[in-house]
């Protein structure tokens, strides 16, 4: 039982995985086709660096 668990959280997991993936995919292709919006991003990105350190 504890294995089949254990098997469903993986396969869950990486079902999860590929979603945000191709979630940011998109994002990047078609939201941030843009250079402002792209630089806000990095901007966003390295702040967040900052904040988490």
């Amino acid at each position: 039982m504890e294995s089949t668990r254990a098997a469903a959280t993986r396969s869950i997991n990486s079902l999860m995985t590929v979603t945000f993936w191709e979630i940011g995919r998109l994002v990047v292709e078609f939201e941030q086709a843009g250079e402002g919006r792209a630089a806000y991003g990095e901007a966003l990105i390295r702040r967040l660096g900052v904040d988490l350190s």
